[in-house]
């Protein structure tokens, strides 16, 4: 009962719009279920904690993340399972340094452990932060505003921190010390609490946005991902709806953003090495005639013909009928009337789908990749976070491409690049009307708050919006709904601490993780001697 209260604990702020604040206290059963066995070492070996450990998270992770068995039953297994254990895992070593060192160090590596954790999920091959604690405060934006300081892992560091001052104080009520002991630690609990909040409403109050407004217009055409958005029948029909948004655009605009793959590879094929010869983006250039001072930015699917030597390479294909080598590439393109293409080419993906790891070493998995329709197989990535620029205004625009938008440091690498605002294009009509779509489009507004970047949103359905620095929804669409969305948004410059230095958070706690390993090791080592 305790591991599920946890797990039901841990999952209300993200899939409702209840308070983050929630977790301050959502690691608490399982605290005490931890501490049960290691005052009972003797008796019970550490794995029996981890099912228990392992039953919270799963559960945790079940139930904010079913959503994606919308696409395909069996999609959820991976991240339920393998998330799961990697928490519990982290869980169990806390577990092991309770038993074998103090108390109030134990609690401190659990800390470390976490952190070093999430760090350890926004970098490696099977990176999925999604369930990152700090996310859990995009319903309290009025108290976070300090991420633009420490990104979401100082959210994290908030709430392991009360969690373990709560239980040290609830722990020290039950065995009635002294009421000195219990008011220290409630004067720190209350300072630990508020001062964030105090802080954040200071920035708030003191937050001077720059006026440098650019006119945007966001298109979402709500094609149904699954019976229209990849049906070859339906491309020209799809194709028209966004043109058709386009030419309600009546009022001067800088820019239109539209979805993901608003160009798929089922309309056309578009090779990089030659973009002014696709004749879906010429069209789209004739709808600008009109409007000549306007940029438009989308998603297409692109190709790019690779040689032979690379051809043993997870995301290289070969084209019998064409005869060649290529890597497929999901993109955001610059359209304008006086400028060559630019494009930025999606490099954070989602496992699975549009990657699968270590087929490199192993060919045959791309067999398994989910098929949603479209390219299915490893995409290729760019080098670099780049910037599309224009010479109708001074807007330099960085263009995170759906999941990317879960990595703070990832997207914090177009600001420092120069990007003066930020376009979020994506498609997440794969997972319905479920929590999936509101829990990704919240991420927009964590990603604003650290870097003081003004964000529109396009979405191919779910949420298009436009967001301001502070973080805070200026205006959006509803789910299932072809709309054509135009407000102003202002450019920024200046960068944010967390712009400047990304996951420092992250880095000195995984440096103190590494340490209270091995300190551990060498205590377990020493008692073993003994």
């Amino acid at each position: 009962m305790l591991s599920v209260l946890s797990a039901l604990l841990l999952t209300f702020p993200f899939v409702s719009n209840m308070s983050g604040f929630i977790l301050f206290i959502g690691f608490l059963p399982l605290f005490f279920i931890e501490k049960q066995f290691s005052e009972q070492k003797n008796n019970y070996k550490p794995i029996v904690f981890f099912n228990y450990a392992y039953l919270t998270f799963g559960l945790w992770n079940l139930f904010t993340l079913w959503w994606t068995a919308n696409s395909a039953w069996f999609s959820v297994l991976p991240p339920v399972l393998l998330n799961s254990f990697f928490m519990a895992v982290v869980f169990l070593v806390f577990h092991i340094a309770h038993r074998n060192l103090p108390e109030k160090f134990a609690y401190s590596t659990l800390v470390f452990f976490w952190l070093a954790f999430e760090y350890l999920h926004f970098n490696w091959f099977l990176a999925f932060p999604w369930l990152t604690l700090g996310n859990a405060f995009s319903n309290d934006l009025y108290a976070i505003q300090w991420y633009e300081f420490s990104g979401v892992l100082g959210g994290s560091f908030w709430i392991l921190l009360v969690n373990v001052l709560i239980f040290r104080m609830i722990r020290l009520w039950l065995k009635f010390k002294t009421p000195r002991a219990f008011i220290l630690e409630s004067l720190a609990f209350l300072f630990l609490v508020f001062a964030p909040i105090l802080f954040s409403q200071k920035l708030k109050n003191n937050y001077i946005e720059e006026k440098n407004p650019i006119q945007i217009a966001i298109i979402q055409p709500n094609i149904d991902s699954y019976t229209e958005k990849y049906n070859a029948n339906l491309q020209i029909s799809n194709f028209n709806k966004n043109s058709n948004l386009i030419n309600k655009i009546t009022q001067p605009v800088d820019f239109i953003v539209a979805p993901e793959t608003t160009v798929s590879r089922d309309l056309e094929i578009i090779w990089q090495e030659n973009y002014n010869a696709s004749q879906s983006l010429a069209q789209l250039r004739n709808l600008l005639k009109n409007k000549p001072q306007a940029n438009m930015i989308l998603g297409i699917n692109s190709f790019k013909k690779a040689k032979k030597t690379q051809q043993n390479l997870a995301t290289v294909n070969y084209d019998k009928g064409l005869n060649v080598y290529y890597e497929a590439f999901s993109s955001a393109i610059q359209l304008n009337l006086g400028d060559e293409i630019q494009a930025y080419h999606k490099s954070k993906f989602v496992l699975g789908v549009e990657k699968m790891p270590f087929a490199n070493l192993f060919p045959w998995l791309d067999n398994l990749m989910v098929d949603f329709g479209g390219i299915v197989g490893s995409l290729a990535s760019d080098t670099e976070r780049k910037i599309l620029t224009n010479s109708q205004n001074s807007a330099k625009v960085g263009v995170p491409i759906c999941y990317e938008t879960l990595f703070g440091e990832f997207v914090s690498e177009f600001a420092k690049n120069g990007a003066s605002v930020l376009f979020v294009i994506t498609n997440d009509g794969w997972w319905g009307n479920t929590p999936g779509y509101r829990q990704h489009a919240k991420l927009s507004q964590l990603r604003a708050i650290e870097n003081r970047r003004s964000v529109a949103r396009a979405a191919n359905t779910g949420i298009s919006s436009f967001i301001n620095p502070l973080g805070e929804t200026i205006k959006a669409s509803n789910y299932d709904e072809e709309t054509l969305l135009i407000e102003k948004l202002n450019l920024n410059t200046k960068l944010t601490y967390y712009t400047k230095n990304g996951d420092f958070i992250g880095r000195i706690a995984a440096f103190f993780a590494i340490l209270f390993l091995l300190y551990l090791f060498v205590q377990l080592k020493a008692k073993k001697i003994k």
